[in-house]
């Protein structure tokens, strides 16, 4: 009778570790799993970007256009951001002379 509760108790024990060491094993599939997805959400947003970019780029014409479309607009901000110095100058000056009268 000793015999078969010591024997029980040894299965027991034993399926306690295997227990624990599935539990453990889940455990790690399971952060790597996670780490697998991050990675591959990761990898799926910069594909996106990359094939964004090469639709965008894909008509050399329409690029170079976009492009200076661009480059015009940053000119006439340019040209803007020059007059409304130009007129703060002025005004500064005529604010100097006031007061120096």
């Amino acid at each position: 009778m000793k015999h078969r509760e010591a024997t029980i108790n040894i299965l027991a024990g034993a399926a306690i570790l295997i227990a624990i060491a599935l539990s453990v094993n889940a455990w790690t599939l399971w952060n790597e799993r996670k780490l697998v997805l991050e990675e591959t959400n990761k990898l799926q947003t910069e594909l996106t970007r990359q094939i964004r970019f090469a639709n965008e780029h894909s008509d050399y014409k329409t690029y170079q256009i976009t492009l200076l479309e661009k480059q015009k607009k940053l000119e006439q901000q340019v040209e803007h951001n020059l007059n409304l110095n130009n007129i703060l100058q002025r005004l500064q000056k005529r604010h100097e002379l006031k007061a120096f009268i």
